[in-house]
C-alpha cells in the first residue's frame, strides 16, 4: 500500500487509530482530522498533490463525494463496533436507546435479535444527511423520550447539545482494512485501464510507465 490514499478522520480517536495502524502494519496511509467541511482545504491540497483515493466516515464521506474529483470510500463501522457502543450505554443504566446514523448497519432480522438478547428498547433511525440527523435526534428526544443516543459525530454532538446522553460509534481496525481492500481494487483497476489505454496509443510492448500502487 502506498501513500496516495488519504483518510479524513471525523473524530480524533480514528486519527489515532489510523496512525497506529500505519506503524503496526507498515502501511503509508496519509491521515488528517476533519469533520464535514473542516479540513476541506487540506483535502483539496492533498488531491492536487497526488492523492488518488479519499477515505472517511458516513456524513463526512458523503460530503466529500461532492467536493473532490477522486473516489471517496466510506470507512463504516462493523456490527461489533456498534455492539461495543451499545454495551457502554447499557452499563450506564440506559434502557431506551436510539441508534441514529446515515448508514443502515443492521438488517431487519438482526435488529429483532438485538431486541431479544439485550432486553432494552432499541430504536434504529437511518438519516439522509447532516440536517436530517439533527432533526431525528431532536424528535427522538422530545417526542419518543429516548434516554440515550448512539451514532456518528453529528448525532452525538446534537444529543449532547440538547442534554441527552450519547455514545459515539467508533470504527475499529476491521473497518479500515475493509476500506483499504476496496482501495486496492480501485487502484489495480485504474492501473489496468491506464495500461490498456497506453497500449492502444503506443502499440503493444513493454509498459511505458511504472506500476504505482
Amino acid at each position: 500500500m502506498n501513500d496516495n490514499i488519504l483518510l479524513v478522520a471525523p473524530y480524533h480517536g480514528l486519527e489515532i487509530l489510523a496512525k497506529e495502524f500505519n506503524k503496526r502494519y507498515k502501511v503509508k496511509l496519509s491521515v488528517i482530522e476533519g469533520n464535514m467541511n473542516q479540513g476541506i482545504d487540506e483535502v483539496n491540497y492533498a488531491v492536487k498533490n497526488g492523492i488518488r483515493i479519499v477515505l472517511s466516515r458516513w456524513g463526512t464521506s458523503n460530503y466529500l463525494k461532492n467536493k473532490v474529483d477522486v473516489p471517496v470510500i466510506d470507512v463504516s463501522a462493523t456490527p461489533v463496533d456498534v455492539l461495543k457502543a451499545i454495551n457502554k450505554i447499557i452499563i450506564e443504566g440506559y434502557k431506551k436507546i436510539a441508534i441514529v446514523n446515515v448508514s443502515n448497519i443492521f438488517g431487519k432480522s438482526e435488529k429483532q435479535y438485538l431486541h431479544k438478547i439485550l432486553g432494552i428498547n432499541l430504536q434504529f433511525s437511518v438519516c439522509h444527511g447532516e440536517n436530517d440527523v439533527r432533526m431525528k435526534v431532536k424528535y427522538l428526544a422530545e417526542e419518543e423520550h429516548i434516554d440515550a443516543i448512539i451514532g456518528d459525530v453529528t448525532a452525538v454532538h446534537e444529543a449532547r447539545r440538547i442534554g441527552i446522553h450519547a455514545e459515539l460509534i467508533e470504527s475499529g481496525e476491521g473497518s479500515i482494512v475493509n476500506a483499504l481492500s476496496l482501495c486496492t481494487n480501485i487502484l489495480n483497476y485504474d492501473f489496468v485501464i491506464r495500461y490498456k489505454n497506453s497500449v492502444e496509443q503506443n502499440g503493444r510492448g513493454s509498459c511505458p510507465f511504472r506500476q504505482n500502487w
